[in-house]
């Protein structure tokens, strides 16, 4: 019981909170970026969807929503000087800063999701899951979110495939929002000011003409007029979104097509990286059946099935190990499994070369592989493995009478199974070192039922 409700307090609450501080966190650094880039920031949301908080924070307006999806950092620029260039590196820097937050901790060995959530609190497992979590999302869903807010790529997507108008647009916006932040602070002449340099620098866009009008047409003798004033621009501005959205609308089928396989890009790449990055796991399964497979045809004693298995495991070499060759681990289970195979239909000197070759890819894989707190049962898993094989050696070969030979490899195979028991205390807690020591054990009894073996055959040969 106790479990589920830490599963729930940290699923919930910690992963809940854990996101609040991602988002705000990558909307920061984007604020801190813009400056920078030449970019003044006028607006900083958190959240996505309704409204629930607006607040004045010095010269930027805080904007608080209910769903920690995404955020926003409404920064504009009028110069057209890297303009675009600049709005693609605020696109990206969030998604960069969370890349190199998961990285730092992948170095530590921490994997996202891999700590436990039901053990009791735990803040930095929910943090790096949330990050993991909105990296994902950010990086390669070309979406806008309800009230505007849009992930890194639909954002660096709109940066470069935008037209010229579109930096205009921004352009424009920028001199709007900072007449209408100057006219709530009382400073009507530096308002007009602010509209004039904008139509004076773009022309005539709808945005700065609407806001003039609005500024000319008002009284701005009382604070009371010029908060009026300073509302209707807000007003023209906050409308400014949907007629680019209509702008969106009246796209040529050309530039929809374009737009539309833009979009489709960073998810295709994430999946075909997802792919790659798994395809090694998956040829490992199906190696881990095909094995399975052949030990039961030796079990049988079908020698026609374990030459069928011998010529798949030759076609599955030829055709997968080019693109995904095999660890140093996989190796000597592939060689075990054709050595059975080949010692099934009789081809002993096949055997005994398929033996040999995972002999040594097994004394390989435990020197690639350190024992290590994070990955204990890998190491160990080596370990029994190569000790396993010394007993297959030392069974062999005592059937061809080398007795001597057979007692010195069991030795060898106690000597490591000994170092590896010392090292036991590396696994992290206490019920993991006990599976491993009754693993230990178990191959400490077959290690001693192989020399009895031996020692019978010596005796029945005197």
């Amino acid at each position: 019981m106790t479990q589920w409700i830490w599963i729930g307090v940290n699923g919930v609450v910690g992963l809940g909170l854990a996101a609040w501080l991602v988002v705000a966190t990558r909307e920061i650094v984007r604020t801190a970026l813009a400056p920078l880039l030449g970019f003044r920031v006028f607006e900083l949301r958190f959240g996505v969807g309704r409204k629930r908080v607006e607040r004045a924070l010095g010269p930027i307006d805080l904007v608080v929503s209910p769903w920690p999806a995404a955020g926003a950092t409404v920064a504009r620029s009028g110069s057209p000087r890297r303009h675009r260039l600049g709005r693609a590196i605020l696109a990206v820097s969030p998604t960069a800063a969370q890349l190199v937050w998961m990285l730092g901790r992948l170095h530590a060995g921490v994997t996202p999701g891999s700590a436990p959530l039901f053990e009791g609190p735990a803040p930095l497992a929910c943090l790096d899951l949330a990050n993991a979590l909105l990296l994902v999302v950010h990086a390669t869903l070309a979406i806008e979110f309800p009230g505007g807010a849009r992930t890194d790529v639909r954002l660096l997507l709109d940066a470069v495939l935008g037209r010229a108008d579109s930096d205009r647009a921004a352009r424009a916006d920028h001199y709007a929002r900072l007449a209408g932040h100057r006219l709530e602070r009382a400073r009507v002449d530096a308002a007009r000011a602010a509209l004039e340099q904008g139509l004076r620098q773009l022309g005539p866009q709808p945005l700065l003409v609407a806001c003039e009008r609005h500024l000319n047409g008002a009284d701005l003798d009382s604070v009371v007029d010029q908060g009026a004033c300073a509302d209707a621009l807000r007003r023209e501005i906050e409308a400014a979104d949907p007629r680019r959205r209509e702008e969106r609308a009246r796209w040529s089928l050309a530039e929809r097509f374009r737009q539309g396989i833009a979009s489709a890009v960073p998810i295709g790449l994430a999946l075909l990286a997802l792919g790659f990055v798994q395809a090694d796991r998956w040829a490992r399964h199906l190696e881990t059946g095909m094995l399975a497979i052949g030990d039961r045809a030796v079990a049988a004693g079908d020698t026609a099935g374990c030459t069928r298995m011998i010529g798949t495991w030759q076609d599955w070499t030829a055709r997968v190990d080019p693109w995904l060759p095999p660890s140093d681990a996989a190796r000597s289970e592939r060689h075990r499994g054709l050595a059975a195979l080949e010692r099934c239909r009789g081809e002993r000197d096949s055997a005994a070369a398929h033996h040999g070759e995972a002999l040594l890819a097994a004394r390989a894989a435990t020197t690639a592989r350190e024992p290590t707190r994070n990955a204990p049962e890998d190491w160990l898993t080596d370990e029994l493995r190569l000790t396993g094989l010394l007993r297959e050696t030392a069974r062999l070969a005592s059937e061809q009478s080398r007795h001597r030979d057979a007692l010195r490899t069991l030795h060898q195979a106690e000597q490591r199974l000994g170092q590896a028991e010392r090292r036991l205390p590396l696994f992290a807690n206490e019920a993991a070192e006990s599976e491993a020591r009754n693993r230990v054990d178990e191959e400490r009894s077959a290690i001693g039922l192989a020399r009895h073996d031996v020692l019978e055959r010596m005796r029945s040969r005197r």
